[in-house]
């Protein structure tokens, strides 16, 4: 026999939630628990749930899936993106309209921009591998030809 701290007998229990004792005729049914009954009665059970429903994502503040916590699918699958693979973050910018400063660029969206010489020549980029920082880049060759980039010490 476990020790409970809630008091329970045949007839009820108290809730693990707002602590008062109620009958079993409160509680859901669940045949896993010991008692073959919830420890939350139905009403702190229910109000649970609605405050789930309410949650917001903590990054960008849209409705969250219950089942995955604290962020919305973009944000958990942008973390995810960003934490894996390579990645190229663009630290200076010298066109004039500045459009890439502080974008995140993959690594094979940036080849195909290199090929068809879409960078501004001098752009700086640091490479991120697996969520660590790997080296720092500029981007040399003329635009609208085929650029490359070259390793700053």
């Amino acid at each position: 026999m476990t020790l409970s701290r809630y008091r329970i007998d045949e007839e009820g229990r108290e809730c693990s939630k707002c602590g008062e004792y109620k009958l079993w005729a409160e509680y859901h049914k669940n045949r896993a628990k010991t008692h073959g009954h919830q420890s939350a009665c139905k009403i702190c059970h229910n109000a649970y749930g609605r405050d789930r429903a309410e949650m917001r994502c903590k990054r960008c503040g849209s409705p969250v899936d219950t089942k995955h916590g604290k962020f919305c699918g973009f944000c958990r699958s942008k973390m995810n993106r960003l934490s894996h693979g390579n990645w190229y973050l663009v630290l200076r910018d010298p066109s004039e309209c500045r459009p890439f400063l502080g974008r995140r660029i993959d690594a094979l969206s940036l080849e195909y921009s290199l090929k068809d010489g879409h960078m501004p020549p001098g752009m700086l980029l640091q490479h991120i591998a697996w969520g660590k920082a790997k080296g720092l880049h500029v981007v040399r060759g003329k635009s609208l030809k085929v650029q490359w980039l070259e390793a700053v010490e």
